[in-house]
């Protein structure tokens, strides 16, 4: 459901941070990208959309990539496409 996380060509900048810094993937599911959102918005009071919903499931899943780091930051963008009908959809 995050249609926005694919990009047709990656950002000049984004692309030279992966030969500076160690940067890396990880898969996380629909399921649990929606279910972030809404407890972003239980907590918060923000909407997000499922591609920001899928950073912050990374941070509430508490996912073993994380387990090396002390310091962990998520950028949380709005959600000006998105309402709770929209991430109850998608959640099924």
């Amino acid at each position: 459901v995050a249609k926005s996380l694919g990009a047709q060509r990656v950002a000049d900048k984004a692309y030279e941070n992966t030969q500076k810094f160690n940067v890396f993937s990880h898969l996380v599911t629909d399921e649990s990208s929606c279910s972030a959102c809404v407890r972003f918005a239980d907590e918060h009071r923000v909407l997000v959309e499922s591609a920001c919903g899928a950073s912050l499931s990374v941070v509430y899943d508490n996912a073993d990539v994380l387990s090396k780091f002390k310091n962990i930051v998520v950028i949380v963008c709005g959600g000006s496409k998105v309402d709770l009908a929209q991430i109850d959809a998608w959640r099924g």
